[in-house]
């Protein structure tokens, strides 16, 4: 602060000598000149009060509350100017050598509270200051005990009776006083069987009579009793704990558990745990330490996420709030190691919260002996990394522990944690890009300054990494030390091959899962990531129900799929270890495995015809601009149980003999086929794309595609006819646009009860369509530019849910009056309707229209006047009409 009062008074005395030039040299007149330089006078005047006032400002005061009984009262500030602090501020300077120096009357409390106190003390592992303990006999007392002071985080400050009487003790006081004010100690009052008033004004029978004592001893000496009178009233402000009458043991537990609190939040914080306090404000806010029921907090993410980095960090912070307290790591595995028993868990569980060996003959046993002797401890349990009920179900039931206990569980499986009953489960999520990049360089570099190659390759490995602080740590403590060159090299490597021990991490989800779960995953992982979820449900599902949607829900679960809005997604180095479960199916021969999705192994693998029964789907999509034409006569001869396939970007010559009769996806952009093979029955099929395909006809006759929901013919110049629809009963989706050889649209189109979506766009040689019997459900109709359609098919049937029809660009010479059936559209296009003669009467009864787009159609030259009650209709684009004017319609065109 004093800096900045310096270059203001500095800024204020200037302009004053500036002035006092311009007097003297008469440019300006005495009165002004005075005015200005009694209002710098006073400004500088304040500055300088202000600054005095600011060095000397009490220290910083300890805000404590206390809940022991009412023998025991937790002492407030009584100073009205004292402020807050937490303990959780570590001093700003010097080495650390205790952690707590205890202050005390050795007469007084030497042999009861004090010893007890450090004994407490040093049973939890802080690391505390005696004098009576510490220092040798005959050892020069004086400066070993003031360093001893100064290099304490703490001090506990035991005010009895007698304390007063020593100046040995006044002196330690002192010493704390000054450092309190210098460096931030941080000191905890205690007023055993004294009055606080009496410690803080140095009156009545004890302190008072110690202090009129003092003076007469030291009269030569008023600074020093000065001085102990000071730190008495600056220490005796604090807030702390006044013991008359009351329980020690709980004024002492009390004590440690806050003195413990607050080092552990020192020490966690301070081993780069980068990201953590918002992890830990969040699962703090889903335990509720003030609340007294028994509650269950679950953490579940990915492997490798920190969930048991953030559980290890809450328990140590809070375990000196409770009774009890147990953390029991990596159950899984150890449960794995004892063939599926808990029973050891059991007794570590009780060696931790009863301090005593506990023989468990079976999981029974410890059931009952865990209910009985600590249902009424309050007790704090960690389980780590949990992935079976029958482990909760032996280890934390929540009536088995005292009011107020608290459990965490962590795991993979969300759903293993919420069907176990837990309040609320926190879901740890990636580390942000910043925080990536703080993790990495604490990992990665020796030294704050790096070069700005490293940065650049840096972005490259944390892309790689996504987030995942398993993978960031492994990959920046593998880098650290080494050159750019290696750096390169080790990014170019890891494209090919991913690390080990992050994969091997994150496969342990993997192995936990049922097959039909593992087939799903494996699905997603190289053919649907980034799909709609209930899409490729269906899709999977096929004519079989494997039981998909419930697999998806697992995979959900357990943290190995995730939701990106309706999109399943999965991290990146999940994604790469599904990939690796597969390479390892057949490392040198790609055309045995189940899955292929590398361009350069699928080329292979088709140009020379290397597939086996083995492989299941295909992903092939090449760069933009891949112009090389591959041959592809008998590629698919061996894979009798393809069930998904999907080619981009790539163009193929030749005709297939066979394809598999197991496929439940296909799309196949460019396809040279003119037609299927004549035994192809894809009875599985759900969806099939074939955008610019030369496929002339989709089938003839009964070839069972039946559970065809999807069809995307989009720009098949070659198309000339749609096949029999009786064959697909439950199409929703029919795309046809810019197929512009299409002439012929089979009678059964209009029986198509389950279609929701037909677009015929662009389709220019269309004349007819048939009547529209049975779109009861259609709710989207695109024929815009078919510009050989004359008439709009004839609607016979319930078309209540259509809600956009679009018939811009078509050669439409009347609209039928059936259209009146159409009440749900809320849009209709007739932009650029040329022919257009009139709007039949039976408009009027869309009365849900909302928006009327008339624009272009020139030869219309009037409007049905019962338009004008559509109470709906918003919007109309009109051209200029001879006979009424817009405002006639009552809208705006």
């Amino acid at each position: 602060m004093a800096f900045p009062v310096r270059l203001m008074l500095l800024s204020s005395i200037c302009p004053l000598l500036f002035f006092s030039a311009l007097f003297l040299c008469g440019l300006i007149s005495l009165g002004l000149y005075l005015l200005f330089f009694f209002s710098t006078v006073s400004i500088c005047c304040c500055l300088l009060a202000f600054s005095l006032r600011h060095e000397q400002r009490p220290a910083t005061l300890l805000v404590h509350t206390s809940s022991v009984n009412t023998n025991t009262d937790a002492i407030p500030s009584s100073s009205s100017s004292s402020s807050s602090s937490s303990l959780s501020s570590s001093p700003s300077s010097g080495k650390f050598t205790f952690d707590v120096f205890l202050s005390f009357r050795g007469t007084d409390t030497r042999k009861n509270f004090t010893d007890h106190l450090y004994a407490a003390l040093k049973l939890k592992g802080i690391s505390t200051f005696r004098d009576d303990e510490e220092l040798e006999r005959g050892e020069s007392i004086g400066p070993n005990l003031l360093k001893a002071i100064q290099e304490s985080r703490y001090v506990i400050a035991v005010f009895s009776r007698n304390y007063a009487d020593s100046a040995w003790c006044l002196d330690e006081i002192a010493k704390v006083a000054d450092c309190m004010k210098a460096m931030g100690q941080k000191v905890l009052p205690v007023f055993y069987d004294v009055d606080p008033n009496e410690v803080r004004r140095q009156t009545g029978d004890h302190f008072g009579k110690a202090f009129e004592k003092h003076k007469r001893r030291y009269k030569a000496e008023p600074d020093k009793v000065k001085r102990w009178k000071n730190a008495l009233f600056q220490v005796g402000n604090l807030s702390g704990w006044h013991l008359q009458d009351g329980y020690e043991s709980k004024v002492i537990q009390e004590i440690v558990e806050k003195v413990f609190t607050e080092l552990n939040k020192i020490i966690s914080t301070s081993e780069g745990l980068v990201g953590m306090d918002s992890h830990l404000n969040e699962v703090f806010s889903y335990l509720d330490i003030g609340c007294l029921d028994v509650r269950i907090i679950g953490i579940c993410g990915m492997g490798g996420i920190g969930k048991t980095t953030i559980a290890q960090v809450v328990f140590e912070r809070l375990k000196a709030q409770f009774e009890g307290d147990s953390f029991l790591e990596n159950v899984k595995q150890e449960t794995e190691n004892k063939q599926g028993s808990t029973v050891h868990f059991q007794e570590k569980l009780l060696l931790n919260l009863l301090n005593s060996n506990v023989n468990v003959q079976n999981t029974k046993m410890g059931k009952d002996i865990i209910k009985h002797r600590l249902s009424t401890k309050r007790v704090l349990i960690v389980l780590d990394d949990v992935d079976q009920d029958k482990q909760l179900e032996t280890l934390c039931d929540r009536t088995w522990f005292g009011p107020g206990s608290r459990i965490i569980i962590t795991s993979r499986d969300e759903h293993l944690i919420s069907a176990f009953g837990a309040d609320k489960v926190y879901k740890v999520n990636a580390l942000t890009d910043p925080e990536a990049l703080e993790l990495f360089s604490l990992k990665a570099f020796k030294e704050e300054e790096v070069e700005e190659d490293f940065l650049k390759l840096s972005k490259e490995f944390l892309k790689y990494a996504n987030g995942l602080p398993l993978a960031i740590e492994v990959l920046g403590s593998s880098l650290r030390g080494r050159s750019v060159k290696l750096w390169s090299s080790a990014l170019n490597r890891l494209k090919k091959n991913p690390q080990k021990r992050i994969i091997d991490v994150l496969k342990v989800s993997f192995d936990g899962l049922e097959e039909t779960e593992k087939k799903t995953f494996l699905d997603i992982a190289c053919f649907f990531k980034g799909e709609n979820k209930d899409r490729v449900i269906r899709i999977l599902n096929g004519c079989d129900d494997d039981g998909v949607e419930m697999n998806v829900h697992v995979l959900m679960d357990k943290s190995l799929v995730t939701l990106f809005g309706t999109k399943l997604w999965m991290h990146d180095l999940i994604q790469e270890m599904g990939w690796e479960v597969v390479l390892l199916e057949c490392l040198e021969e790609p055309g045995k495995r189940s899955r292929l999705w590398l361009p350069k192994e699928i080329i292979r693998v088709l140009d020379r015809s290397k597939a086996t029964s083995a492989v299941q789907s295909i992903y092939l999509q090449c760069p933009i601009g891949y112009d090389v034409v591959h041959s592809i006569d008998n590629a698919f001869s061996n894979m009798d149980r393809l069930r998904l396939l999907k080619i981009f970007n790539v163009k193929f010559s030749g005709n297939i003999r066979y394809l598999s009769n197991e496929l439940q996806y296909l799309e196949w952009h460019e396809c040279p086929l003119d037609s299927f093979p004549s035994d192809f029955q894809p009875e599985k099929l759900v969806e099939v794309h074939m955008c610019f395909s030369r496929i002339k006809q989709l089938w003839r006759g009964k070839k069972g595609w039946s559970m065809l929901l999807h069809i995307d013919l989009s720009g098949s110049q070659y198309l000339m006819s749609t096949p029999d629809f009786t064959e697909v009963p439950d199409l929703e989706k029919l795309v046809l646009q810019d197929c512009a050889s299409l002439v012929e649209i089979h009678p059964s189109l209009g029986f198509l009860k389950k279609l929701i979506y037909l677009n015929m766009r662009n389709c220019k040689s269309i004349e007819s369509i048939p009547p529209f019997t049975a779109l009861q459900s259609l709710q989207k109709l695109r024929l815009s530019f078919c510009s050989g359609l004359k008439k709009f098919p004839e609607i016979e049937g319930n078309m209540k849910r259509l809600l956009e029809l679009y018939l811009d660009g078509t050669g439409i010479e009347e609209l039928p009056p059936s259209i009146e059936r159409l009440t749900g559209v809320t849009m209709l296009n007739l932009t650029g309707c040329k022919n257009l003669l009139h709007l039949p009467n039976t408009i009027g009864c869309l009365t849900s229209l909302k928006s009327l787009y008339l624009t272009g159609c020139s030869k219309i030259d009037k409007i049905p006047e019962n338009l004008n009650g559509m109470k709906l209709l918003e919007f109309v684009a009109l051209i200029p009409l001879l006979e009424f004017g817009a405002e006639a319609l009552g809208v705006v065109g």
